[in-house]
């Protein structure tokens, strides 16, 4: 069963709110993802209108109608399927997912990092950044600069040698995939 998330402004105060849950085997049931605290910190007025918050034990056994009522009804639902870390490798017309071993699902990651060593080729600057403004920052100074053309052409041949040696490492280990 997938992780969902519902928002919309539930309470009518003029914030979006966002609702997380999922499908609980146990009672069969779907039940919020966050708990009392954290939904009547968010929503306050649902707290003081519903008996499921008298107590954090009343909480934890309401189903999520029981909690929200209909109200999430009115919202935009997203599903996650995988929250597992993930590689996706760009194949031209598509991306191509490898879900990233166990190791690397015991940090979040929250930026760009090129290490040293990566930013001496070429006269390489290391960038250390926010995703989303390290990249938005980089697209905006650049402006329509452009590679030469022949260097274009040997970084797309590189790369094509880089993906294959990427995929045969994958299948490298006694004949046993590593990381697909």
């Amino acid at each position: 069963q997938p992780l969902r998330m519902a928002y919309a402004d539930f309470d009518e105060n003029g914030v979006l709110d966002i609702v997380e849950y999922h499908f609980d085997k146990l009672t069969k049931k779907m039940v919020p993802e966050r708990g009392r605290s954290c939904t009547m910190n968010a929503m306050p007025t649902f707290g003081t209108e519903k008996e499921s918050f008298e107590s954090f034990e009343a909480f934890g056994k309401r189903s999520l109608e029981e909690v929200y009522g209909a109200c999430l009804k009115e919202g935009t639902v997203l599903e996650a399927n995988t929250l597992a870390h993930t590689l996706f490798l760009n194949r031209g017309s598509k991306f191509e997912p490898r879900r990233l071993p166990a190791e690397s699902q015991f940090a979040p990651v929250f930026g760009i990092n090129i290490a040293d060593f990566d930013a001496q080729k070429h006269s390489g600057l290391a960038l250390v950044a926010d995703a989303r403004v390290s990249l938005e920052e980089l697209g905006q100074r650049l402006g329509d600069w452009r590679v030469p053309a022949d260097y274009s052409e040997q970084v797309a041949s590189w790369r094509q040698e880089w993906d294959t040696e990427v995929d045969r490492i994958y299948d490298l280990v006694d004949g046993r995939t590593i990381l697909r």
